[in-house]
C-alpha cells in the first residue's frame, strides 16, 4: 500500500509531471501498490474506490509492504487431452461490478455476471485483479501446455 503524506496529491496517467491528471489524492488515502518497483520516480497505483490505475510521485508517499506480494488466490487447473497451449477463463460471479483483469500488462474487462475464455502461451503470467472499492488481488502462475486453468472473482463482504 502507499499512503499519500502530501496535503493534496495528482494521480496520473502516465509517469511523468505532466501526464494528464486521473484525480486528486488527499492526505491519508491509500493507493494500492502495483508494483513495488518504481518507473523512474513513480509508483503504479489504484485508487481502491474509483478502481483508476494511474502513478503517482514518491515524493508524495510513504510504503507499507507486505512480506509477500502475491495475495491472490491460485488458479485452478485442470489437465486436458494433447499438448495444446494453456487456456484461462476467469469468471465474474458480481452482478454489478466489472472486474479490471491486467495479465503481463494487458487489460481485459471481465463485465459483471460473464466469463471470458483466454487461449494463451505457455509461460510465466503476473497478473492482478480489481474493481472499484475492492484491493487488487495480485498473483503469479506458471500456465504449460496441455492445461486449462481458470479463475473465479467474487467480492468477499466481511
Amino acid at each position: 500500500m502507499a499512503y499519500v503524506v502530501a496535503t493534496k496529491a495528482n494521480m496520473r496517467a502516465e509517469p511523468k509531471l505532466d501526464g494528464r491528471i486521473l484525480r486528486q489524492v488527499e492526505r491519508g488515502e491509500a493507493l494500492a501498490l502495483v508494483e513495488r518497483f518504481k518507473t523512474g520516480s513513480w509508483y503504479r497505483v489504484i485508487h481502491v474506490p474509483s478502481a483508476d490505475e494511474g502513478y503517482i510521485h514518491e515524493s508524495v508517499v510513504v510504503l507499507k509492504l507486505t512480506a509477500n506480494r502475491y495475495n491472490a488466490p491460485p488458479l485452478s487447473s485442470q489437465r486436458v487431452a494433447g499438448q495444446t497451449d494453456p487456456s484461462l477463463e476467469v469468471t465474474n460471479l458480481e452482478r454489478e461490478t466489472d472486474l479490471n483483469l491486467r495479465i503481463n500488462g494487458a487489460l481485459y474487462v471481465v463485465r459483471a455476471g460473464s466469463t471470458i475464455t483466454m487461449n494463451l502461451e505457455p509461460g510465466e503470467y503476473e497478473y492482478y485483479g480489481w474493481s472499484p472499492g475492492v484491493r487488487p488481488a495480485i498473483g503469479k502462475n506458471n500456465l504449460t501446455l496441455g492445461y486449462k486453468y481458470s479463475w473465479t472473482f467474487r467480492i468477499v463482504r466481511r
